[in-house]
């Protein structure tokens, strides 16, 4: 958590976290779980540096979003907004998932709540 951001129209205690995967094919948790809290993601922004597929994973099995990657340069953003794109199971982690071992970067605003 690199602090708490307030954004126009954004509720506040919003966080923003990098997210990194070392070219690596799997999961990797971007948002650890905390027992009672849910996470609420506001903004997302990501690139890649192949063709894969990513998925933005509420714990390890509930697939959120899916994107599509066709080759290097590719990337999404969806745009800081106050209401959330995908709110979380309460207990569990946000994970990203990368079907191919290629570098996936980005960054994340996400808040942390109880229920």
């Amino acid at each position: 958590m690199i602090g708490n951001l307030t954004f126009e129209g954004s509720p506040t205690g919003i966080a923003r976290q990098r997210v990194t995967n070392a070219a690596a094919a799997g999961d990797t948790t971007v948002v650890a779980a905390v027992a009672g809290r849910s996470v609420r993601v506001y903004g997302l922004r990501l690139s890649v540096a192949g063709a894969c597929v990513v998925q933005i994973k509420d714990g390890a099995g509930i697939v959120l979003e899916q994107f599509n990657f066709a080759g290097a340069g590719g990337g999404v953003r969806l745009k800081l907004r106050g209401t959330p794109f995908y709110i979380g199971t309460q207990g569990n982690a946000l994970i990203v998932n990368s079907s191919a071992a290629v570098q996936v970067d980005g960054e994340l605003e996400f808040s942390n709540t109880g229920a």
